[in-house]
């Protein structure tokens, strides 16, 4: 979807809420062999203090679902599954031990559960009638609540380290009833967004197989840093951003030999023996990365791969020089060029020019890979929220790139220049070009 149809969408459902119902329900039926309307409309629903009825407006215009093999398959997450069932979680706990939902096996712990199991159940006469129950109400005045043997059997961690994280700040405590009297516990939600976001070092070790001392260091000497723990901001854990560490796998830490550690000074005398080499030859290293020899030789005369000097005669290349090369280019905090220019809905030359140009974003070129930061894009991001370039305003006006100009000029709309002391880029407030628009269509 087009800046310019959010846009317009957006206005109708300000302005005109009959259109805007009957636009989003055609989006959903076109969609409609993909996936139940419920699991299409999810974000509406998560936000219903906001949207009030909209999503059953728009649900009560849309087509019958009828599983088939061209629905998608998502995993849809414990919360997410009671906004699409429309029920409590003390109802959702009983669904699923009666089984109603027809999980396997090995679905039945349910921190996610694939929507073809939602889907087959919601077209089924069962969930009509398990909806016309009474409601399961919450027990008062002393509800069950999260304690903290609780919290360290989900996270499968040790008693004293769910004791830590709480005096950490990270779950609160939490009162299920309005009741006075009612027993407080911690958050649940809390705890559930935790698990979604975030892993403990032992936890992350632990999922490996691999053994936990030293663990931290290995990963520094990759390029991969906690963002909190006791170098970091002397917190007592070390915690790790879960989408900066999903690619990792045990065997990626078999290469990793030499790298330095803070458990204390090695006994004068020893010399430990090396199991494995700490190098790759250039076909290896050209593997490791999936590119040819020859590219391996360029980043090495780049001074992006380091070449071992003990080797003159032949190349030998640090295994830790390539891992750390492999992470940046497959970790979830920076994203390509060509990425970062769709998301931005502009040219990889104009993000060049105009987004980096002006300090926004900062390119990192690696030769065959130029990366930008994930957090800068996400901040431009949020910045177009309220802003829009002027080649955006000129596409949604209808009109040659000069309109735009040429109605600055005559003072009709306002620019905003933002950017650094060198360059900066030049940007119009969203909400007047919308003005424009529609008192050009109006006219």
């Amino acid at each position: 979807m087009s800046i310019e149809v959010a846009l317009e969408m957006t206005y109708e459902y300000f302005n005109v809420p009959n259109q805007s119902v009957d636009r989003l329900s055609t989006l959903v039926n076109q969609r409609i062999k993909l996936a139940h309307p419920r699991i299409q409309l999810l974000p509406f629903l998560k936000y219903s203090r906001l949207f009030k009825n909209y999503a059953a407006l728009v649900e009560a215009k849309c087509d019958v679902y009828t599983p088939s093999d061209e629905s998608c398959t998502n995993d849809i997450k414990r919360a997410e599954l009671k906004l699409i069932l429309d029920i409590t979680h003390k109802t959702l706990d009983h669904w699923i031990d009666q089984d109603f939902l027809k999980l396997d096996d090995n679905q039945y712990s349910y921190s996610s559960i694939p929507s073809n199991y939602i889907e087959n159940f919601l077209t089924t006469t069962q969930h009509e009638t398990l909806l016309q129950q009474p409601r399961m109400k919450k027990i008062c005045p002393y509800p069950k609540q999260l304690d903290l043997k609780e919290i360290a059997q989900k996270l499968d961690i040790h008693y004293e380290t769910a004791r830590k994280l709480t005096n950490m700040g990270w779950f609160d405590l939490d009162q299920l009833c309005n009741d006075a009297k009612a027993a407080k516990g911690y958050s649940f939600i809390k705890l559930e967004n935790f698990q979604n976001e975030y892993i403990l070092a032992s936890t992350l070790a632990k999922k490996l197989g691999l053994n936990p001392t030293n663990f931290v260091e290995k990963l520094t000497s990759i390029g991969i840093v906690p963002i909190r723990g006791p170098h970091i901001d002397a917190s007592p854990l070390n915690i790790y951003l879960k989408r900066s560490v999903n690619h990792l796998r045990k065997h990626d830490f078999d290469e990793i030999i030499r790298y330095p550690t803070r458990t204390g000074r090695p006994k004068k005398g020893v010399t430990p023996l090396k199991k494995k080499q700490n190098f790759f030859s250039l076909n290896e290293a050209a593997e490791h990365l999936n590119i040819s020899p020859n590219k391996v030789s360029v980043l090495i005369n780049k001074g992006i791969l380091i070449k071992d000097v003990n080797y003159p005669l032949s190349i030998k290349i640090p295994k830790i020089s390539v891992l750390r090369l492999k992470h940046k280019l497959l970790s979830e905090n920076s994203i390509s060029t060509e990425q970062a220019a769709r998301l931005l809905n502009c040219s990889v030359n104009w993000l060049g020019e105009h987004w980096c140009k002006s300090g926004f974003l900062t390119i990192e070129n690696l030769v065959y890979w130029k990366l930008v930061r994930q957090k800068e894009v996400d901040e431009v991001l949020k910045l177009k929220e309220t802003y829009m370039t002027g080649a955006e305003a000129s596409k949604l006006l209808g009109m040659p790139h000069s309109h735009i100009t040429n109605l600055q000029a005559q003072d009709i709309i306002q620019a905003y220049y933002l950017g650094n002391s060198e360059y900066r880029i030049r940007l119009f407030k969203t909400k007047d070009v919308m003005k424009l628009k529609y008192s050009k269509d109006e006219t």
